[in-house]
């Protein structure tokens, strides 16, 4: 492998489970289950699933903001599963998080300067003229106006204040840009600013993305692949044209389906039924088997109820479906009857 080919980010096996404790006992949230993912250098990669999935808890150990229970995670080639101390504080500013809400992800007593500067302080040596001058034009960068640099968020927009974060996160020139729901909690007209934003950032900086939606227009817009989790496990992976079109999971097919802005001349919109199951008890072998919308149409279903399918990496797929070669033709003939 070149260096042009090293991932950025690489993680392998990674499990995470959280222990809870009721009044019928201890049990285990298994929030990530044997997780495979890569992030190459300058990439954009978005991650979907239903809420409960587990996108945020895998965001979360990317960042080392928990500890993984198991697997490793390497960032430029280096392990930094359980990296603490010194070690983990030199590599922080590789990596940073624009969060969902973008008011309260700040700190309502700081001003815009002081917001943009504290990772600055705390990460660089910067003489006072310095830090001055480069909160000036990280301001500009994002497309806001100097004269609002005195303000707390509760003054400011939602747009306003993303922005700021926005602007956090790149002052310490990170590789890998972690965007959870970035524009979620925004005005439609504001979204379409900030997605320009992030488009423009990524190109000038040499930005990688993890982005985290539900809303896949965005991740079609700004996204090269597409990452699709279902109760802690990716159940399938590929380039973002190749899913949009010839999605080979009926989970995936599920969730490009039950957008309201589906193409009126295309395949009817499809509504899963049930929730996710709980990650306390999830079923055995497929996940996905008690809300699979084709399963009446397989010769041997009970392999879906009893064996855990996997992503076979020889395979044109990219699916862990034990019948993903047979998506497409099914759910033709469900559509058309």
């Amino acid at each position: 492998m070149t260096a042009a080919e090293t991932p950025l980010v690489e993680v392998r096996g990674l499990v995470k489970e959280f222990e809870v404790k009721g009044h019928r006992g201890a049990g285990l949230v298994k929030a990530v289950t044997d997780v495979d993912l890569e992030i190459m250098p300058g990439e954009a990669l978005g991650l979907v699933g239903e809420s409960g999935s587990g996108k945020t808890t895998l965001a979360r150990n990317v960042l080392r903001l928990i500890e993984p229970t198991a697997g490793t995670i390497r960032l430029d080639g280096t392990d930094i599963t359980h990296l603490k101390g010194g070690a983990m504080r030199r590599l922080r500013p590789q990596v940073q998080v624009v969060f969902q809400d973008p008011v309260g992800s700040l700190d309502p007593r700081m001003s815009v300067f002081d917001l943009i500067a504290e990772p600055l302080r705390a990460h660089r040596k910067l003489s006072r003229g310095e830090l001055r001058t480069t909160v000036e034009r990280l301001i500009d960068e994002v497309g806001l106006v100097q004269a609002l640099r005195d303000r707390r968020p509760h003054e400011l927009s939602g747009g306003q204040c993303q922005r700021v974060a926005i602007a956090r996160a790149i002052s310490l020139q990170p590789r890998l840009l972690i965007l959870d729901e970035p524009t979620s909690a925004l005005d439609v007209s504001v979204q379409a600013q900030v997605l320009e934003l992030l488009v423009r950032l990524r190109a000038e900086h040499d930005l990688a993305y993890l982005l985290i939606s539900h809303d896949l227009g965005v991740i079609r817009y700004l996204c090269e692949r597409v990452a699709v989790m279902y109760l802690g496990r990716i159940v399938e992976h590929g380039p973002t044209e190749h899913i949009f079109e010839s999605a080979r999971h009926p989970y995936t097919r599920a969730l490009i389906l039950a957008r309201p802005d589906v193409d009126a001349d295309g395949p009817p919109r499809l509504l899963l039924s049930g929730e996710i199951p709980s990650a306390t008890a999830p079923p055995t072998g497929c996940a996905f088997h008690p809300r699979c919308w084709l399963r009446e149409q397989l010769d041997r279903p009970q392999e879906c109820e009893t064996t855990v399918p996997t992503i076979d990496p020889t395979s044109g797929a990219h699916a862990a479906c034990h019948f993903a070669d047979q998506t497409p033709q099914r759910f033709e003939r469900e559509v058309n009857g």
